[in-house]
């Protein structure tokens, strides 16, 4: 893991950075924060890490957050929370690095304005007995959330790099933890879809079902765009896919 963060184009943007911030969301955020920091040639301003539950090693300097897995808690509504204030803090000179793992997207999670934590668990329990597959959720997911589909990304007025190690097949970066730095092409229509045919709208608490209406009708903005311009230079790469799968068989 820590070669991974040794590659040049990986150190370029870290090393002429005025100042770097980390946050870490996912099953693997201890260990990706442990490999960074053996590796990085450069300080770090603060380390964020979300997970399921504070490991006994850390880099001192480290901010740990339980978050809840499969179903977001308290915890990762705070987490979330922490999330965008480091990424408000951010200068034009400096870079957000986020270090994204599978179970992200439940370990980091802030529901959108009008919706409340049990709104949004109970949507994401239905889906699941639904059947609802990883795209369909986090399709919902970044439709109910003001940190998903780009949105932690759009916080930021530096740069921000993304590296992820995957639990998605096909390894696509907008579905890995539901996208928190990364453009989205799914939209409103897409998410009330996903509801009516997974169980259909009366299944789900109408604070959800009124929170999408109104963005099919362009009443509230959709997730950043890939097809528009970004205001925040924004990458992001796979650095493994097989991590989160060794990790899950411990």
């Amino acid at each position: 893991m820590e070669a991974a963060f040794e590659d040049a184009d990986i150190l370029a943007p870290i090393q002429s950075a005025a100042a770097v911030d980390v946050i870490a969301a996912g099953k693997a955020a201890a260990v990706m924060v442990n490999a960074f920091a053996a590796a990085s040639v450069v300080p770090l301003r603060s380390i964020l890490a979300i997970g399921p539950a504070r490991p006994d090693v850390l880099p001192p300097e480290t901010e740990w957050q339980d978050g809840g897995h499969p179903l977001p808690t308290e915890g990762s509504v705070k987490g979330a929370r922490r999330a965008l204030a480091t990424a408000g803090r951010a200068g034009a000179d400096d870079l957000l690095l986020v270090l994204l793992s599978g179970g992200g997207s439940a370990m980091m999670a802030l529901p959108a304005e009008g919706i409340s934590l049990a709104e949004k668990q109970q949507t994401a329990r239905t889906l699941m007995d639904q059947g609802a597959d990883i795209h369909e959720l986090n399709t919902v997911r970044k439709h109910l959330s003001a940190i998903k589909g780009g949105r932690l990304a759009a916080a930021s007025r530096g740069s921000v790099l993304t590296l992820a190690v995957s639990d998605v097949v096909g390894d696509d970066l907008s579905v890995i933890a539901s996208g928190p730095t990364v453009a989205d092409s799914s939209t409103f229509a897409a998410a009330l879809d996903v509801l009516a045919a997974r169980g259909g709208h009366s299944h789900y608490p109408r604070a959800v079902v009124e929170r999408l209406h109104p963005g099919v009708a362009a009443e509230c903005p959709e997730t950043p765009n890939p097809r528009e311009p970004q205001q925040t230079p924004a990458t992001a790469r796979v650095i493994s896919a097989q991590l989160c799968a060794i990790l899950s068989a411990r």
